[in-house]
């Protein structure tokens, strides 16, 4: 796909001075993935008579590449599973304005993200019911069609531990949960915005999506480890 119609050369020629070089060399690694340019190991038989013989090429070993990027992300999934409680998990998306996108190109602000959101999980879950959760997140910063759409996608406990080490239910409630997010995020970025944007931000009503509850972090972990552990493009892609 890179290739057909020397599409990444071409892209790198009219945007090279914007180009990460961590991403260029991501590319290289993919485009030499499987052949010569890597090496490989010669093979053949032990019978000096017999003339066949086969070459094996050496694979890039990146997370992106779409052929090497498989066996890391399952591993990845594995770990999770290992180390996560087995409780009740809720799978919940926050999203912003696309008013609000651009601004988080700055990787300090876009960094900051993940805390904003934790701290208003940790807040409710400690004034609510005095206990601590178990969460984690992934920030995405595109969307199906490859644009550039930043929102958060966090994995939260359904309870909790108190100070006395007894477990603890707790039930998050989207409304709540999404004024308190606009809040966050108006507050962290309102530096970088016109006031007009800031008004039009608060007056919207952000999109948050609680996905139904599971009864372990299997599903989520799985669900997860697909955006934060695989190649963001598919091979049939």
């Amino acid at each position: 796909m890179l290739q057909t119609n020397n599409a990444w050369w071409n892209y790198y020629q009219n945007n090279k001075d914007a180009i990460r070089e961590e991403v260029v060399e991501t590319i290289v690694k993919m485009l030499s993935c499987g052949t010569r340019a890597r090496g490989y190991h010669h093979h053949c038989c032990e019978n000096p008579e017999c003339k066949h013989s086969k070459n094996v090429t050496h694979s890039c070993s990146c997370r992106y590449c779409q052929t090497c990027g498989v066996k890391p992300t399952n591993d990845w999934i594995k770990n999770q599973l290992e180390i996560l409680p087995n409780c009740e998990w809720q799978h919940i998306t926050l999203t912003m304005p696309d008013t609000l996108w651009q601004v988080f190109k700055d990787f300090k602000l876009l960094n900051k993200l993940p805390k904003v959101a934790a701290d208003i999980f940790n807040k409710i879950a400690k004034d609510r019911k005095a206990i601590r959760i178990g969460m984690f997140m992934a920030v995405h910063t595109f969307g199906r069609s490859l644009n550039w759409n930043v929102h958060l996608h966090i994995s939260v406990t359904m309870g909790g531990i108190n100070k006395k080490g007894q477990w603890k239910k707790i039930r998050f409630v989207k409304e709540v949960i999404m004024k308190m997010w606009r809040y966050a995020v108006i507050k962290l970025i309102r530096h970088k915005l016109k006031q007009s944007v800031i008004d039009d931000s608060f007056n919207k009503r952000w999109i948050i999506h609680f996905a139904e509850p599971t009864k372990n972090p299997k599903a989520t972990i799985a669900y997860l480890g697909r955006y934060i552990r695989r190649p963001p493009i598919s091979m049939s892609r």
